[in-house]
């Protein structure tokens, strides 16, 4: 591998890669030379964290690394972070030894010998032309000039995202070694041991247009986004304020608005966001808005104190929630607080149906069936609104989609209780 000066590696999630490409490689390029200089580069500070301390674990603490290099040994006049490390050299050198940045990160520079790109793209860096345009400019303008001129070696690994990015580049460029590793039709497993077949089509069952991204390796077109700005069409003459119904609703009876919620709790683990999400809808014209959005990092119990505080201020007909393990939790600490309209929904692969998924939901913004504010907030805003507003413009390839997940909740809450007046044969859980 050391022989090739550029290798691009593609190849399903979770096979891997990350483990013999940005890990155990660069320990042995260190053990062969405690001179060379390393940059990892992932698509956040925090995976190029993740990588460094698995390095800093096999470098201090292997049995078998120190049985193999026992010359490598932290360098006595540098310290050690989370994003850089030193080891004993010959040599005065300024870099470390081993450095590890997100793609788009602030205070990049120095030189290096080896450079590992893993993962630079993902849901985020690949969700709009504009990222995807900052992580090709970032590879090519900073993270390649620091590589020496003589000697010098960059390993690319990854997952095909788009058919943009960065890695369909690197396929055209001449000079480049290229490896790319996929799942066929027949669902033949890679690695049978962690990946056999029959786990392999469930996966793909699971989500399709996920698994062919991601396991075949097939990139998506960013047009293919679900929502665009122009169904995403926001009132100038209806500024946000959370509670509040559109200008000319504002003096209805509360019998003519309608009001549901939708619930997507969070798996844990401090990871995603929980979410409750309350529209309002006309009783006569159908046309619904979002009247609130509680977007918050919580565990089952916070959560139920939430929606509760929710529910009484906005007193809805129906509570929506997922039917799964974590939502059942949710249902036990309601249920010993307070009795709330809670009915649970099971999705299923539903969600990706057009008739009632949500590819529904851009059926409906095009069609006129949604009042959404109007409000301009600083790019950087992580309120709750803002955050829904990303999600549903990135989708299906955002980071979160807590936000599109809860307001699909509350759209099926109308379908099925004020629109299907409660039928459809899903289950009802009241408690």
């Amino acid at each position: 591998m050391e022989t090739k000066r550029k290798i691009l590696i593609l190849s399903p999630r979770a096979h891997g890669k990350s483990s013999v490409v940005s890990i155990a490689y660069p320990c042995w390029r260190i053990g062969l030379n405690t001179n060379i200089r390393i940059k990892i580069v992932a698509n956040s500070n925090e995976k190029a964290k993740e990588l460094l301390a698995a390095i800093t674990q096999t470098l201090l603490f292997s049995p078998k690394y120190r049985a193999i290099f026992p010359h490598v040994r932290p360098s006595k006049a540098r310290y050690w972070t989370k994003e850089r490390i030193f080891v004993e050299r010959s040599l005065a050198l300024r870099d470390a030894t081993v450095e590890g940045k997100g793609i788009i990160a602030t205070g990049t520079g120095g030189r290096s010998d080896l450079l590992i790109c893993d993962d630079i793209c993902d849901n985020r860096t690949a969700a709009t032309k504009g990222m995807i345009r900052k992580v090709k400019e970032a590879f090519f303008d900073v993270w390649m000039n620091t590589l020496e001129p003589q000697g010098h070696q960059v390993v690319v690994i990854g997952t095909t995202w788009a058919e943009e990015d960065v890695y369909a580049d690197l396929l055209r460029k001449k000079g480049w070694c290229r490896k790319i590793w996929k799942i066929n039709e027949n669902f033949d497993p890679l690695w049978p041991q962690v990946w056999p077949r029959e786990k392999l089509y469930d996966k793909w069952k699971d989500d399709p247009l996920a698994f062919e991204k991601g396991f075949r390796m097939q990139p998506i077109r960013v047009e293919t986004v679900l929502f665009s700005r122009e169904c995403f069409k926001q009132r100038h003459d209806w500024p946000l304020t959370p509670g509040s119904n559109p200008p000319e609703y504002t003096s209805l009876a509360e019998p003519y608005v309608r009001k549901y919620m939708g619930v997507d709790i969070s798996g844990g683990h401090g990871k995603d966001y929980s979410v409750i999400f309350t529209t309002g809808v006309h009783a006569e014209t159908r046309m619904r808005w979002p009247i609130n959005i509680i977007r918050a990092k919580a565990a089952a119990p916070e959560v139920a104190r939430l929606l509760i505080r929710e529910y009484e201020k906005y007193k809805p007909e129906v509570i929506l929630v997922e039917s799964n393990a974590t939502q059942q939790m949710l249902f036990d600490w309601v249920g010993e607080l307070r009795k709330l309209p809670i009915k649970s929904y099971y999705t299923g692969t539903q969600k990706h149906y057009v008739n009632v998924g949500i590819p529904s939901l851009r059926v409906e913004l095009d069609n006129n069936m949604w009042h959404i504010p109007y409000w301009s907030h600083d790019p950087g805003c992580e309120c709750s609104f803002c955050a829904w507003k990303r999600e549903v413009l990135s989708y299906p390839y955002s980071t979160y989609d807590d936000c599109v997940m809860a307001w699909w909740f509350t759209r099926e809450a109308i379908r099925l209780y004020f629109e299907g007046m409660g039928k459809g044969g899903y289950a009802v859980v009241e408690l």
